[in-house]
């Protein structure tokens, strides 16, 4: 549904777009916590801040992303 209103002649905002991706975003972020939870109980430390960095990149690129959709849609919807 967003991917559809960023490339339609009309953009609109979709509010189960909106509450199905903050969704997502909930479900992803706890599950990296709880990752990086089992990374330092399984892990040596130096591993496992590895691997927790790693959630962290991914987690932090998922919200710029999102971000950059954000900004793309505002900028087609205010034109």
């Amino acid at each position: 549904m967003l991917a559809y209103s960023l490339v339609s002649k009309k953009p609109r905002w979709s509010l189960p777009s909106i509450v199905l991706y903050l969704a997502d975003v909930v479900h992803d972020i706890s599950g990296a916590v709880v990752a990086i939870w089992l990374f330092f109980n399984k892990f040596p430390v130096p591993l496992a801040t590895s691997y927790a960095a790693a959630s962290i990149l991914l987690i932090r690129s998922e919200i710029w992303i999102w971000l950059g959709v954000l900004r793309l849609y505002e900028q087609r919807t205010f034109k």
